[in-house]
């Protein structure tokens, strides 16, 4: 491996040539589930806001734990779920339209446990809520005008009130906020 040892991997080759091309990295075609790495080989990891596009995020923790090194740290970043079922359906049927490369997202609760049973003690875990534009969040996509106007339906549900803080301008939807998890992990030895 060249680059200073400084590995990327990502699903799609589009995302590592411009990583690679950017940033003085190795670049590897990957599934964060299985990584072409040696166990053990890494002192550290980072994975920001990917994994609610895993189709087995367990999978993905345990990978990065057979990567880390003992005593190797992880830091995590995703959006997710809120801890009630049925919203957190509600928000990953409304990722899904937007973005059909939504797998889904999950809980606090659950990432922390499954870092836990991977050999992880967390550190830090943190939540925070970020606000974001509508239009050029629902844009980044470009959904097609069906999806977009399903999304316009459901952004001015209750549900959506509850889990994005919703703001309007003259009957526009402006800005919404989604939560985010930031969590610093520390591979037991």
């Amino acid at each position: 491996m060249a680059a200073g040892d400084r590995p990327v991997a990502d699903v799609t080759p589009e995302m590592v040539e411009t990583t690679t091309e950017t940033f003085d990295v190795a670049g590897a075609v990957a599934d964060a589930e299985r990584l072409p790495f040696d166990s053990g080989a890494f002192d550290a990891a980072t994975c920001r806001i990917a994994a609610h596009h895993f189709p087995d995020p367990r999978a993905f923790v345990r990978e990065v734990a057979r990567v880390l090194e003992p005593g190797g740290t992880f830091a995590f970043e995703d959006c997710i779920a809120p801890e009630d079922d049925d919203l957190a359906a509600f928000l990953n049927r409304f990722e899904r339209t937007r973005d059909p490369s939504h797998v889904e997202m999950f809980a606090e609760s659950e990432w922390n446990a499954w870092l836990r049973d991977a050999g992880f003690e967390i550190g830090e875990s943190v939540t925070m809520a970020r606000e974001m534009d509508y239009t050029a969040w629902v844009d980044r996509t470009d959904p097609g005008d069906e999806r977009r106007e399903m999304l316009a339906e459901l952004v001015r549900t209750p549900e959506a009130a509850e889990l994005y803080g919703v703001t309007f301008e003259d009957d526009d939807v402006a800005t919404f906020s989604n939560r985010k998890l930031l969590v610093r992990a520390v591979l037991r030895e």
